[in-house]
C-alpha cells in the first residue's frame, strides 16, 4: 500500500497520545506516510495491558476472518461501529497492524487484542518481521534468533481467542519500503517466512491462516521470488489502491485495466492462486486522491469500487477490507460518488 506523508502519523492515533516518527531518507514520498504510521503504533505502547490471566475464565474463541472489513486506525472499536453505521453493513472483521518499535509490542500487542475482543472482532493483522532496531536483520531472522519472538505472539494470539487470526507477515515483501522487504535478500525472506510460520504453528491451539500478501505491480521485484512455498501459505492477499502512477489523464476505464491487466495486476495474482491452489484476499484496498502518485489518483472513482467489489466476488475472494483513514477515506466525505457506490455494492 502507499500513503501520503501527514504530520500526524498513525490515523487511529489520538493526538495526545501520538509519537512523531522518521522515515528513512531513502523512503519514496508515497511511501513515507506507512513509516510514520508504524512508528505511530508506538504512541499506544503505554496503555499496553499484561498478558490476560486466564485462570478458570472462559475464553471466547473467535472466527477466522472472512467477508468484508475494513481499517480503521489501531484497535479503534467506535470508529469500526460508526463506519459499520455509515456503510449500512456490520463490518465482518478488522485489520489491524502490529507496533515496530521492538519485540515486546510484537510479542505482547495486547492493547489491540483486548480492544478488539471486547468486541468479538475477527482480526486480519499486520506482523512485522523486524523492528526498528537496525541491528535486526533477514539474515538473522533467517538463522533462527527471532523465532522465539513469535512463538511468544502466537501464545498471545491464543491467550486472547485470536488463534483463527489472519496474518499478514511480513506483507508487501516486493516493495522498498519496509525494513523486511525481500528486494535485497529474497532467500533470506523466505527462509525467515517459513521459520515464522512453523514457530507461530507450533503453538497449542493455534489454526492461524498465513497470508502471503502482495502490492499490487511489479514495484521493486516480481513477488514471485519470495513465494515461500505452498506449506507455508494458506491465502495469497494483494493490495489494490485506485492509481495509474504519474497518469493524472487517464479515465476510470484506463486505470481499472492497468490495475488489472499490467505485469503483477489482478490477473496477474488470481492465476498465482490458481496455480498454487490457495484462496485470494484483499487485505487491502481503496481510492486515492487526485495528486497522489505523481498526480495519478484516481479521486472520487465509483467506476473503481464497483469494479473492485465485482471482482472479489467473482474470484471467491476469502476476505476484502477498506483502508478507511485520511487519504483514502470513502467515509468522510471526500468521495461521495464512490461512495454511493460502496454503499450500494455493500448494503444492498
Amino acid at each position: 500500500m502507499s500513503h501520503v506523508p501527514d504530520s500526524r502519523g498513525h490515523p487511529g492515533v489520538p493526538d495526545d497520545e501520538y509519537v512523531t516518527g522518521q522515515d528513512p531518507p531513502s523512503a519514496p514520498l508515497h511511501r513515507r506516510r506507512r513509516g510514520l504510521w508504524l512508528a505511530g503504533c508506538a504512541a499506544v505502547a503505554v496503555l499496553a495491558v499484561p498478558p490476560l490471566a486466564l485462570g478458570s475464565a472462559a475464553i471466547t474463541v473467535l472466527p477466522a476472518p472472512s467477508g468484508s472489513g475494513a481499517y480503521v486506525g489501531a484497535a479503534q472499536t467506535s470508529l469500526m461501529a460508526s463506519f459499520s453505521g455509515w456503510r449500512g453493513r456490520s463490518t465482518d472483521f478488522a485489520t489491524d497492524y502490529l507496533a515496530t518499535d521492538d519485540w515486546s509490542k510484537i510479542e505482547y500487542p495486547t492493547w489491540w487484542l483486548q480492544r478488539w475482543s471486547t468486541t468479538s472482532t475477527p482480526l486480519v493483522l499486520g506482523v512485522p518481521m523486524l523492528v526498528n532496531d537496525p541491528a535486526t536483520t533477514l539474515q538473522r531472522g533467517a538463522a533462527g534468533e527471532y523465532d522465539g519472538h513469535f512463538r511468544q505472539l502466537a501464545r498471545t494470539l491464543v491467550q486472547y481467542g485470536y488463534g483463527n487470526a489472519a496474518l499478514r507477515v511480513g506483507w508487501e515483501m516486493n516493495g522498498d519500503w519496509y525494513r523486511w522487504s525481500a528486494t535485497t535478500d529474497p532467500d533470506a525472506w523466505i527462509a525467515y517466512y517459513r521459520r515464522i510460520v512453523l514457530a507461530m504453528r507450533s503453538v497449542a491451539g493455534q489454526s492461524f491462516r498465513f497470508d502471503w500478501n502482495v502490492n499490487l505491480g511489479s514495484s521493486a521485484m516480481p513477488a514471485t521470488r519470495a513465494y515461500p512455498g505452498d506449506e507455508y501459505v494458506d491465502y495469497v492477499g494483494i493490495d489494490v489502491y485506485d492509481w495509474k502512477w504519474g497518469a493524472p489523464s487517464a479515465t476510470p476505464a484506463e486505470r481499472w485495466d492497468w490495475i488489472t491487466s499490467q505485469q503483477y495486476g489482478l490477473d496477474w495474482v488470481s492465476a498465482v492462486a490458481t496455480a498454487h491452489r490457495k484462496q485470494l484476499t484483499v487485505p487491502e484496498w481503496g481510492l486515492a486522491q487526485k495528486a497522489q502518485m505523481q498526480n495519478g489518483g484516481g479521486g472520487d472513482d465509483p467506476l473503481f469500487v464497483r469494479n473492485l467489489l465485482a471482482w472479489t466476488k467473482g474470484e471467491g475472494v476469502k476476505y476484502e477490507s477498506y483502508f478507511d483513514t485520511d487519504s483514502h477515506s470513502i467515509s468522510n466525505g471526500q468521495f461521495p460518488n464512490a461512495a454511493s457506490a460502496q454503499h450500494d455494492a455493500i448494503a444492498g
